[in-house]
C-alpha cells in the first residue's frame, strides 16, 4: 500500500525488470543464480537494510542508471521507513550551505563556452576552437584526463597560455608557463564537508606556509585586483567565505554560527532525531520515487571481444592513489617503484605472460607500458592497475588514462574510466 501512495510508474518498472529473469543476470554477470537468489531473498526478508554503494561503479557508460537501480531497492522493501536502513553513496547533500554567492555562478557571462573536465583532450586540440589559456589548480590533468596522450599534445601547444597552482613538479606543471607555489591544507584555514559522515568542520592552518607558497584563494584575490573585477565576494578572507556559506537558512544549519564552528572545529549537523530522509516519499513536489524506466538509453557499452579481451579497472592502490603525493620517495618504494598491473595466471597462462616483466597494454585509444604482476588477487578475465601514477613515473612515460576515452555516462556527464577493454602483447 505505501509502495503503491510513494512510487511513480510501477508497471514500467516491473515490465523492466522481467526481462532481467535470474537466470539471464546470472549469465551475464558471471555469477551462479543460486547466489543471486539468497542475497535477493536476504535483502527482502531484512527491514533495515543498507547498501552502502561506490563511486567506481558510476564510472561506465551505464553508471548513473546503475546507482539509480540500486537505489530503488530499499523503496521496493520498505527499508527507507527502517532506523538504518536504505543506501548512501555520498552523504555531502546533507550539507546544505548557502552557495548563492559563494559559486560565483551570478558572475558568468552568457554565452560562455562551458567544458567538462572528461573531454579537455578535444577542447585542448588546435584544430577545433581551441583554448587559449588554462588555469591548473588541484588537479593534474596531464595524468587524470582520459586520453592523456592527447591532453599532454595540447598542453604542449605552443599557443597556449597556462597557469599552474601546485606543491610538486607533477606533469602538468611540467607544461606551467607560470608554475606558482601553492599552500597544502596543513598551511591555510579551511571549511569541510564531507560524503562519509554529517559533520561540518573548520581547520586552522598548523604550520607556516613553506618559501613563498600562498592559498589558492590568494592568488585569485591578486588576479581580481588585476583585472579591476569590483564583486566583493572576490576579495573576501576564508574566514568571510566560511561565514557567507554559514547563512543559510535550511534547518540542518540551524544553530552552527562561525564563531560555534571555529571553536568546537567539528559541529554535526542539526540533524532531526528521527532521520529517516525517504520516509515520506522523494524530494520531488509530489512525493512520488521515479520508478520510470532509464531516461536515457545507452547507445553503446564497450564489451571485452577477440581483438580486446580483457578488462581493465583502476581501483586505489595500497600506497598511490588519484596521483596526490604520488611523488613520495617512501610510498613510490613501498609501491614497487613503478606502476604495475596484476593479471591472472590463467590469463597470464593463456597469452603467454610471465611474472615480473613489462608488457605493452593497448585499447583502442593508445597503449602504455607496464610491469604485470601475476596473482589470483585479479579475478580471471580482469586487468587490475594498482594506482594512479604519476606518467614521468612509469617506464615509458606515460598515464594509465592513455587507455582511456572522452566518452560519457548516461547521467551526470561523467567518466568511463572504469570500463576499459584491452589486450596484452610483449614490447
Amino acid at each position: 500500500m505505501l509502495l503503491k501512495a510513494y512510487a511513480n510508474d510501477l508497471p514500467n518498472y516491473r515490465a523492466a525488470c522481467a526481462q532481467w529473469p535470474v537466470k539471464r543476470a546470472a549469465d551475464f554477470c558471471g555469477l551462479a543464480a543460486e547466489r543471486i537468489y539468497a542475497i535477493a531473498k536476504q535483502f527482502a526478508n531484512t527491514q533495515a537494510s543498507f547498501i552502502r554503494l561506490g563511486y567506481g561503479m558510476t564510472r561506465n557508460e551505464g553508471g548513473g542508471n546503475a546507482v539509480r537501480t540500486i537505489s530503488l531497492l530499499p523503496a521496493l522493501t520498505g527499508a527507507w521507513l527502517k532506523h538504518g536502513g536504505g543506501a548512501n553513496i555520498s552523504t555531502s547533500g546533507g550539507f546544505t550551505l548557502n552557495k548563492t554567492r559563494y559559486s560565483g555562478e551570478r558572475l558568468r557571462k552568457a554565452g560562455l563556452r562551458r567544458i567538462n573536465q572528461n573531454q579537455l583532450a578535444s577542447a585542448l586540440e588546435s584544430s577545433k576552437n581551441p583554448l587559449k589559456a588554462l588555469f591548473i589548480f588541484n588537479s593534474n590533468p596531464a595524468a587524470v584526463a582520459p586520453d592523456s596522450s592527447r591532453v599532454r599534445a595540447g598542453l604542449a601547444r605552443e599557443d597556449l597560455f597556462t597557469v599552474v597552482l601546485e606543491h610538486f613538479q607533477t606533469d602538468s606543471a611540467d607544461y606551467a608557463d607560470y608554475l606558482l607555489p601553492a599552500t597544502t591544507f596543513l598551511e591555510h584555514p579551511d571549511i569541510y564537508t564531507a560524503y562519509g559522515h554529517y559533520h561540518l568542520q573548520w581547520a586552522e592552518a598548523v604550520v607556516s606556509p613553506f618559501g613563498e607558497a600562498k592559498p589558492n584563494s590568494w592568488v585569485f584575490r591578486e588576479l581580481a585586483k588585476r583585472l579591476d573585477l569590483k564583486d566583493e565576494t572576490l576579495y573576501w578572507s576564508t574566514e568571510e567565505l566560511a561565514k557567507d556559506l554559514l547563512d543559510s537558512k535550511h534547518p540542518f544549519l540551524e544553530g552552527i554560527s562561525f564563531d560555534r564552528l571555529k571553536k568546537e572545529r567539528s559541529t554535526k549537523l542539526n540533524l532531526p532525531q528521527d532521520f529517516r530522509p525517504y520516509a515520506q516519499g522523494s524530494h520531488f513536489p509530489d512525493k512520488k520515487i521515479r520508478f520510470s524506466p532509464a531516461p536515457k538509453q545507452i547507445d553503446f557499452i564497450e564489451q571485452p571481444n577477440k581483438d580486446y579481451p580483457l578488462r581493465l579497472i583502476s581501483p586505489p592502490g595500497s600506497h598511490i592513489l588519484n596521483t596526490s603525493m604520488g611523488n613520495i620517495d617512501s610510498l613510490v618504494k613501498a609501491a614497487g617503484g613503478e606502476p604495475q598491473v596484476m593479471v591472472h595466471p590463467d590469463d597470464a597462462k593463456h597469452f603467454g605472460i610471465s611474472n615480473g616483466k613489462h608488457y605493452r597494454i593497448l585499447s583502442t585509444q593508445g597503449s602504455i607500458l607496464r610491469k604485470i604482476i601475476v596473482s589470483k588477487d585479479a579475478p580471471q578475465g580482469t586487468v587490475i592497475a594498482l594506482g594512479q601514477w604519476w606518467p614521468k613515473l612509469a617506464p615509458d612515460g606515460k598515464s594509465l588514462n592513455d587507455l582511456t576515452s572522452e566518452r560519457l555516462t548516461d547521467l551526470g556527464a561523467g567518466s568511463t574510466f572504469g570500463n576499459i577493454v584491452v589486450r596484452i602483447e610483449a614490447d
